[in-house]
C-alpha cells in the first residue's frame, strides 16, 4: 500500500497524459487537482494540450475504447468484464495500437 499511495497521479509523456479517472481541460496540465484526476467522470472533446488521454475509471462492457483523443481502458473487471490494457507506440503520437484483455 506504501508503494502504490507513493505514485503519482498522472504520468505525461511526449505523445501521451495517463491518468486513473481524467482531467480538467480548463485547467493548465499541471493545475489538475488530485480529486479530478481520481474522479473525474466526464470527458469533454478537447486537444488535451496536444497529448492523447488514456484513462479508466468510467467502466463499461464495450470499453476499452478511443474517442477522438481519449482512450477508456476501464473495461468493467470490477464488475465481471474483461480486464484491459492499451498498447502504445513510444515514438508514435496518438492512440494505441492495440487493445490486449483477459477475462
Amino acid at each position: 500500500m506504501a508503494w502504490a499511495d507513493g505514485l503519482p497521479l498522472m504520468h505525461v509523456d511526449a505523445h501521451r497524459i495517463f491518468v486513473h479517472a481524467g482531467v480538467t481541460p480548463e485547467f493548465p496540465i499541471d493545475k489538475q487537482s488530485p480529486h479530478d484526476l481520481l474522479w473525474l467522470r466526464t470527458h469533454s472533446a478537447t486537444e488535451y494540450w496536444g497529448k492523447h488521454l488514456c484513462h479508466g475509471h468510467t467502466a463499461s462492457r464495450s470499453n476499452p475504447r478511443t474517442t477522438g483523443n481519449r482512450t477508456n481502458i476501464d473495461s468493467a473487471c470490477v464488475f465481471g468484464g474483461a480486464l484491459s490494457c492499451a498498447v502504445f507506440h513510444d515514438d508514435v503520437a496518438g492512440g494505441p495500437l492495440e487493445f490486449m484483455q483477459t477475462r
